[in-house]
């Protein structure tokens, strides 16, 4: 068929981006795939981005987007998967399989540990690659209208107005659209009690901190495991310079201490999401760093709230330490389950053999939405 499968060079951005737009029907610029795939901090020889081409038309596009990550040992390199894409009619000439394979040889040159990504059609990847599905996506969901219930509902669920009902729950019952917001907001009341910390201050901080690599660090010495290493550099460009949308980045800090913080976005529907919650005290303090935890929380709920959000999400992918006392706080708050989310993890190669004893056990990983980028924050 004459497929040319290559390395994407800076002058291939417009006609990269303009075959995601074909694809999805969607208006990304091209200066938001730059941000995406050439501004992030990782610098190497090349863009990890390949496409597929045939007589000078993208016929198909994968890229990786490193990320670094830190764990007791330190700090590493991981990558993100991403820009799955191929046209239907090439579909039968393994162009997926083609274009992967060459970005598994850039990952092993550069010493990138892990690839993982999210998708909605985790088994092609299991399929024909060999990744491994660690978890399937689940959402966290605190309707501030009524109106947003149904919308969740339905993006996951379509018209089956059983099966919507059926799949919210929150500590009791199943529970109506029509009835959520009003008893999401009772559980709050009853249950979500806002503790007061002695000597806690929270900020909105206007760029990012350079305290995060310790942070990071302190986190994972806390409460164990793998996450992203959120220094200076990679917040900056995750969070500060995003050009989908900017979150809003509160920090908590007690007696001077930089503790924790929560970044939130709003996007253009109205909907709210909890980007990244993290907490780590100097002393290891797990009861209070669960009180700052849910001050956090508190603090995004009314800080969306105000700004006109009518729901707010999350993410619960697995039983990390810290995810648990994630689970404790939303719970209070008034949040509630919803075993769908659009897809699963995928994590390569199979943990078992993953070169970091840290990433074996997939409730290993501390992942929140600042693992993922573009318009849901």
């Amino acid at each position: 068929m004459g497929i040319e499968i290559r390395f994407a060079t800076p002058e291939d951005a417009d006609r990269c981006n303009e075959f995601h737009n074909r694809y999805y029907g969607s208006n990304r610029t091209v200066s938001q795939w730059r941000w995406e795939f050439c501004s992030h901090p990782h610098k190497g020889r090349v863009v990890p981005f390949v496409l597929a081409e045939v007589n000078g038309c993208v016929v198909g596009t994968q890229a990786l987007i490193p990320i670094a990550m830190t764990d007791a040992e330190g700090v590493f390199w991981t990558a993100k998967s991403e820009e799955t894409l191929v046209d239907p009619a090439y579909r039968r000439y393994q162009v997926f399989i083609q274009v992967y394979e060459k970005l598994l040889r850039y990952a092993e040159e550069h010493g990138l540990v892990s690839i993982w990504g999210f998708t909605p059609s985790p088994r092609a990847f299991e399929g024909l690659l060999g990744f491994q599905i660690p978890a399937n996506t689940r959402q966290l969901f605190r309707p501030l209208r009524r109106s947003s219930v149904s919308q969740l509902l339905e993006q996951y669920l379509g018209q089956d107005r059983q099966k919507r009902l059926r799949v919210l729950r929150g500590p009791g019952k199943p529970l109506c659209a029509a009835a959520a917001t009003s008893v999401s907001s009772l559980i709050a009341g009853l249950r979500g009690w806002r503790p007061v910390v002695r000597g806690l201050k929270l900020e909105t901080l206007r760029d990012a901190p350079d305290l995060g690599a310790s942070l990071s660090a302190r986190f994972v010495r806390q409460w164990g495991g793998a996450t992203i290493n959120r220094d200076q550099p990679y917040l900056r460009w995750r969070l500060f310079e995003n050009p989908y949308v900017r979150s809003t980045v509160r920090a908590a800090s007690l007696n001077g201490q930089l503790v924790g913080w929560v970044a939130y976005a709003l996007d253009d529907s109205s909907m709210g999401y909890l980007v990244d919650l993290l907490v780590a005290t100097e002393e290891a303090d797990t009861r209070l760093a669960e009180k700052i935890t849910r001050v956090l929380l508190f603090d995004a709920v009314d800080c969306l709230r105000k700004a006109g959000a009518a729901g707010i999400r999350s993410w619960h992918l697995n039983d990390h330490p810290y995810e648990k006392v994630l689970l404790r706080a939303t719970s209070a708050a008034g949040f509630f389950r919803i075993n769908r989310g659009g897809g699963g993890m995928i994590v390569y190669p199979h943990l078992d053999v993953v070169g970091r004893p840290s990433l074996r056990s997939f409730d290993n990983w501390f992942v929140s939405r600042l693992y993922t980028e573009g318009v849901l924050g």
